[in-house]
């Protein structure tokens, strides 16, 4: 009988201790906020998906914290990667909804105030697994294909210079000669709409998605015109509209646009800073992928017209290495193509 109860009592001290632990582990987020980081405005995609993201990651954290949107645009994602990289705390409690460009934008543009490195931010998981970019304009500009554009002046609106909306028709410019005329300085896609709209601009580049959001109308009523798409194969519902790879017959240019179409794989990938610890990487990790499959968030990102597929946070890293990777011959000959 003494051993039986010597064996309860220790059985009993365990389960307490392990409750304690637990109970530390869980009151970690307990009366916390955190804060997911946007590299564009709140009405573009990015800015969409951030806000969905704080009204439904926090039920999946234990401690159930509030979380809160900001966004931080600047530099085509530059200003939002630096911050999370050198001044977010390293606790888990900042997330950041990461540009995909972030990758390609290390290897061509150093010298344009880039302060971090991709390989070290740490992956938490992509929300969307294919929305391939393209150039759009409305119907009422006069060019109707990517080889329209080689013959007359196409007006493009873009944010900054780091940004594929000015990288890739300005690459297009030197490589297979298009005339694209790309206005710079728009807060965000949705004022880039907006401009279309006036007439100030013909058309931008973007996720597909993104204009089933902010203008799916335009979509289903021929008001827009694809000219290019940005994939490594064609998207069923553009099957007539080519890819990059596929514009040019010339090796080392179709080199680039490989490496810039790969650099968009990581899609909506949500990453921390370096250095958080293991305890809340998992933690966080968790909760990103319950949300990812969670009803109400789907459902949610459904109505906004966002395709949620999720890819793990594994693929992430891969993703990211390959790319910081990338040989030196393609680095120079896409820095070539792509300055400004």
């Amino acid at each position: 009988m003494r051993v039986m109860k010597t064996a309860a009592s220790l059985a009993a001290l365990v389960l307490c201790l392990g409750g304690v632990q637990g109970a530390q582990a869980d009151d970690f987020y307990k009366g916390k906020t955190v804060t997911v980081l946007s590299p564009f405005g709140a009405g573009g995609g990015y800015g969409v998906l951030t806000t969905l993201i704080s009204r439904h990651l926090g039920r999946h954290l234990s401690g159930k914290p509030g979380v809160v949107a900001q966004f931080m645009p600047g530099g085509g994602g530059i200003k939002m990667a630096n911050h999370i990289y050198n001044v977010s705390p390293r606790d888990g409690t900042v997330i950041g909804l990461i540009y995909d460009g972030t990758p390609t934008n290390q290897l061509l543009y150093a010298e344009k105030g880039i302060k971090y490195k991709a390989e070290d931010f740490i992956p938490l998981g992509s929300l969307t697994a294919f929305d391939p970019g393209v150039i759009a304009v409305t119907r009422n500009a006069k060019a109707n294909s990517i080889r329209d554009a080689q013959k007359m002046q196409v007006i493009i609106g873009a944010g900054g210079r780091g940004v594929n909306q000015f990288i890739i028709p300005n690459m297009l410019n030197r490589a297979i000669k298009t005339r694209f005329k790309i206005v710079l300085g728009y807060k965000g896609m949705s004022t880039i709409v907006v401009a279309m709209e006036r007439g100030e601009v013909e058309g931008t580049l973007a996720s597909y998605s993104i204009w089933e959001q902010v203008r799916p109308t335009w979509i289903k009523e021929g008001k827009i015109k694809f000219l290019v798409q940005m994939a490594m194969e064609r998207d069923p519902r553009m099957k007539d509209v080519p890819l990059l790879q596929e514009i040019t017959d010339n090796k080392t240019t179709r080199g680039v646009f490989t490496f810039l179409t790969l650099g968009r794989t990581m899609q909506k990938a949500l990453v921390t800073p370096p250095r958080v610890p293991a305890a809340r990487i998992a933690e966080l990790r968790a909760a990103v992928k319950a949300m990812a499959h969670d009803k109400a968030f789907v459902s949610a990102a459904t109505k906004a017209r966002i395709n949620v597929e999720w890819q793990g946070a594994e693929r992430l890293e891969k993703l990211i290495r390959d790319t910081v990777n990338t040989g030196p011959a393609v680095v120079k000959a896409t820095r070539d193509l792509t300055k400004g």
